[in-house]
């Protein structure tokens, strides 16, 4: 049985990295952090309207992100989960660099 739903989620996430020092070439900064590697893994979960407390994953898909550190981040596509399901999202994905800390010296 197939239902066309279309709810909103709406739902924002706010989120910090850091990317570990050690994997920093100074000298080559830019360079280093293109090189970081970004990926945003998105599940698609199933739950009965009978028993609503019980969920099972029911497809994954990851997505692989390329930040540039002059002009951030910004993707905005929709997402396909599989065939089975008929299920996908529109997702949209903005990041920017904000700031560069030196790492605390002991």
């Amino acid at each position: 049985m197939s239902t066309n739903k279309s709810p909103t989620t709406g739902g924002v996430v706010f989120r910090r990295n850091r990317v570990d020092r050690r994997t920093l070439d100074s000298r080559h900064l830019k360079e280093s952090i293109e090189r970081a590697e970004f990926s945003l893994q998105l599940e698609l979960w199933f739950g009965e309207q009978t028993n609503g407390n019980v969920l099972t994953l029911a497809s994954t898909r990851t997505l692989q992100l390329n930040f540039h550190p002059g002009r951030g981040l910004h993707y905005h596509l929709p997402v396909l989960f599989d065939y089975f399901h008929l299920a996908a999202v529109s997702v949209g994905i903005h990041a920017s660099l904000v700031a560069l800390h030196q790492p605390y010296i002991k």
